[in-house]
């Protein structure tokens, strides 16, 4: 992450402001999606987390069944 200063009318951060807590998100958020919006990059699928296995008396993590 970087941080930048911009420049924005205030009614407009204060729109967006008004538009990030009823979708219980930050602003810092709501600027990233749309800026990746309007520059036409897809985000990113999240991975998915098979957790840990038990075997009895015995847990253990996926990648351990490889070693």
């Amino acid at each position: 992450m970087v941080r930048t200063t911009v420049y924005l009318p205030r009614n407009l951060v204060e729109m967006a402001k008004i538009e990030a807590v009823s979708r219980k998100t930050r602003l810092t958020r709501l600027v990233e999606s749309g800026l990746k919006k309007e520059l036409g990059i897809k985000p990113r699928k999240k991975g998915v987390s098979l957790g840990k296995y038990r075997l009895g008396q015995y847990k253990f993590k996926r990648a351990d069944a490889y070693e």
